[in-house]
Formats: C-alpha cells, sequence, structure tokens
C-alpha cells in the first residue's frame, strides 16, 4: 500500500478544475510591490492562475501578533492595494474576501447554540480550507506561503498540519535565511495537491508591515508613502492609523505651504516698502503746503 506522501505526490490536478491561490495575510498594513502586492501582482499575470483569493486574517493565530488594528480598516487597505489597483490586479483576478471573518463568527454561533466555551473555540487554516472546499468543489486551490510559514508547517506547528497538506497544493515564495528542504519541493505548477512548488517573485524586497507601521509611528508620511500603494498611505493617514494623522503632512503640501508663506513675505515686505514711500511722499506733501 502507498504511504500518505506517496499518494500525494502521485495526485494530479483535475483537467478541467479551476486554480484559485489563497493568500492570507494580516495586511497590518499591506507593503507596495516590494511585498504583498507584489505577490498579488506577479501571480495575476500567470496564465496557470485563474483567480487569486487574499484572505486578510480576522484574528491571529499567534498571541503575540494580535494587537491587530481592526479587521474592517485592513480589509478597506486590502481592497484598495489588491483589488482597486489595476496595475497589480491583473485581468481582474484579485479578489479580497472576508472568508476567515464568516467562518469565525459562525464557529461562535455553533458554540452558542451549543452551550459550549467560547474561549475554547478555534478556527485553523484548514478548516477555512475545508469551508472553502465544500462552496467550491470544482476549484483546485493551492495555498500561497512564504519560506518562513512554510518551514513552521513542515515541522507541523500548525494544527490539522497533514490535513491541509492533503487538501491543497501550496506554492512557496523563498524568504532570505528560511532554507527549506529540497525534497519538500516539486516543479509543477499548479502544484498538485498534497505537493509544494518554489516560485522566485523578483520584484520582492525587505519591505515589511513592521517597518512601515514603525515610519507611521514617527509622522513619517513621505517614508510610508514609499513602501505602500499612495492610496493606502492617504487611508492611513486621513483615519490616523498607525500614528499618522490628518494633520501629517505630505511632501507636495509642506512645499505648498513653504512656497506660500515665501510669497506672503515677499508681499509683505513690497506693502511695507510701498507704505515707507507713500509716506515720504506725504510728509513732503504736507511740508510744501505749510511754507
Amino acid at each position: 500500500m502507498l504511504s500518505l506522501t506517496s499518494r500525494l505526490l502521485t495526485t494530479r490536478v483535475p483537467t478541467m478544475a479551476k486554480t484559485v491561490l489563497l493568500y492570507g495575510l494580516s495586511a497590518h498594513p499591506p507593503a507596495n510591490t516590494g511585498g504583498h502586492q507584489g505577490y498579488v501582482k506577479y501571480f495575476t499575470h500567470q496564465d496557470w492562475v485563474d483567480e487569486m483569493w487574499v484572505l486578510p486574517v480576522y484574528k491571529h493565530m499567534y498571541l503575540e501578533k494580535q494587537n491587530l488594528i481592526s479587521f474592517e480598516h485592513r480589509f478597506r487597505m486590502s481592497q484598495i492595494a489588491f483589488e482597486e489597483n489595476r496595475d497589480v490586479n491583473a485581468g481582474n483576478k484579485a479578489k479580497v474576501l472576508d472568508t476567515e471573518k464568516v467562518c469565525i463568527e459562525q464557529a461562535i454561533q455553533d458554540a452558542l447554540l451549543q452551550g459550549s466555551d467560547l474561549s475554547k473555540v478555534r478556527v485553523g487554516t484548514f478548516q477555512i480550507v475545508e469551508y472553502l472546499k465544500e462552496k467550491h468543489p470544482d476549484t483546485h486551490f493551492c495555498f500561497v506561503m512564504g519560506g518562513d510559514t512554510f518551514n513552521d508547517l513542515l515541522d507541523g506547528k500548525w494544527t490539522n498540519t497533514e490535513e491541509l497538506r492533503a487538501a491543497v497544493g501550496i506554492v512557496h515564495i523563498p524568504r532570505i535565511g528560511y532554507e527549506v528542504p529540497a525534497e519538500a519541493l516539486g516543479t509543477l505548477l499548479p502544484p498538485p495537491v498534497g505537493t509544494a512548488t518554489s516560485v522566485d517573485i523578483p520584484s520582492m524586497t525587505d519591505v515589511s508591515s513592521t517597518k512601515i507601521r514603525n515610519l507611521a509611528a514617527k509622522g513619517d508620511y513621505e517614508g510610508v508613502e514609499k513602501l505602500v500603494d499612495p492610496r493606502v498611505a492617504e487611508y492611513m493617514r486621513e483615519n490616523k492609523l498607525y500614528g499618522l494623522n490628518s494633520g501629517t503632512e505630505t511632501k507636495e503640501k509642506s512645499i505648498d505651504k513653504r512656497t506660500t508663506a515665501e510669497s506672503q513675505t515677499r508681499n509683505n515686505g513690497k506693502s511695507e516698502a510701498k507704505e515707507a514711500t507713500d509716506g515720504t511722499r506725504w510728509s513732503k506733501r504736507i511740508k510744501r503746503d505749510s511754507q
């Protein structure tokens, strides 16, 4: 009898199945094409990808990452960065979905009906994939993940690790500092269920959400704007996210304000000079009239 691994390696993608990539992220906030946007831009331009579903995290599985801003803000920034940027969203393939939120709210509702302890409600990636496969039985799902996340999966740190690997193909994105065993990777695209294929994305840089948040906390709008979609930067400023606020000036506004101030100074100088000249003329006129 074939082992589970052997059976998975012989699995192939049904010929007529639609291939959908699942991309989960915190979007705290989403980075530009050097990061998160780069994933979406690259894959929506690939012929073997029919759609890419972006799934913002509703509640992070890791305790140290649960200090996220509201889901609504992160969901909206994801829409701006991935759906509404036509340069990124080739062929309108990218869709931002609130699937994790729906799954968690349903699990909470079920727990309430059963009188279960709400603190024990858990919804992991496997449960989300199960939900999607039930809704879309004729779709071949592949999960996109970076090297660090993929290593966690290989090490069994995820809940339902084996079940998840048996349910989807995995597209692995290499990250500096995270080595993946060669035997864990295949070469087929899309990767069949139970297998993983590595894909290099040329636009990747060292941009990170942490770096963006740190710049925002300093009120460095210009720095933030270099690392996120310009409309995301504006959304962050308008909603006072991560320390940016409506009083934070863009570079253009700062230049406009400085130019206006300089212009006013010049005009004030001209007015004062004119007043001085007029005063002198008036003084001379009074002197002549009195003679």
